[in-house]
């Protein structure tokens, strides 16, 4: 009877303890159910507000829970507020870019109408190398030089006075009315110079505009030599 009585103890024992698993496991289902949502909709949360999307947040009875949604409710307004925020300052800033770059642009087309109307030989050079970075037109017609031509040479490659040149170029001065520069076929002219600097992309550049004065060095000359007269 003892005997028997124990297995029947036993078994009941190991019936409840299955049943208690089994709760156990279906409990625990329901309350993994609502964080299991939360994460689900928490985990691509960028994505969807930048979408504009609605969430559908777990509602929960157990208080810990109830105050872990409202906690993410509340960082997701925060987050979509901030969200509309950094994207209409993105907007603006763009706008703001599309205006300064077309700013630029215009610019930009002023300096080339002008740097290429103008009369004089215009040269744009590296004060630290010596390195023609651009020329106008004028200075291919003057000097007899393509374009291309004078961007592969140096400051001091079209004067005949090269270490006043190179002496001018790092000691730049506003005017200097008498140098002498030569031309594509060698030939020597006179020149008078007004340059200036100024800084691009942290390098010095020098500006410097050449004037042919041959033919008023000519007229002068001749007037002095009817005054001599």
């Amino acid at each position: 009877y003892l005997y028997h009585a124990t297995i029947v103890n036993l078994l009941l024992v190991f019936c409840l303890f299955a049943v208690a698993i089994i709760l156990s496991q279906i409990l625990s289902k329901l309350l993994a159910r609502t964080p299991l949502r939360l994460a689900a909709i928490s985990r691509d949360i960028p994505e969807k507000l930048e979408n504009n999307a609605e969430l559908a947040w777990p509602e929960s009875n157990i208080a810990e829970m109830h105050l872990l949604i409202s906690n993410f409710k509340e960082t997701t307004q925060a987050l979509r507020l901030q969200y509309q925020h950094i994207k209409e300052m993105n907007i603006h800033l763009e706008e703001r870019v599309r205006e300064r770059t077309a700013e630029l642009q215009e610019s930009e087309m002023q300096y080339r109408t002008l740097f290429e109307a103008i009369a004089d030989a215009v040269f744009l050079f590296d004060q630290e190398t010596g390195s023609l970075l651009d020329v106008n037109p004028a200075a291919t017609r003057m000097y007899g030089f393509s374009r291309e031509e004078f961007l592969r040479m140096t400051a001091t490659d079209v004067s005949a006075e090269p270490e006043k040149t190179a002496s001018a170029t790092h000691d730049p001065v506003p005017f200097i009315p008498l140098r002498h520069h030569r031309h594509k076929d060698g030939s020597v002219f006179p020149v008078e110079l007004t340059a200036n600097s100024f800084e691009l992309r942290g390098r010095i550049v020098i500006i410097a505009a050449a004037r042919d004065i041959t033919r008023r060095r000519k007229t002068e000359a001749e007037r002095e030599k009817l005054e001599a007269q």
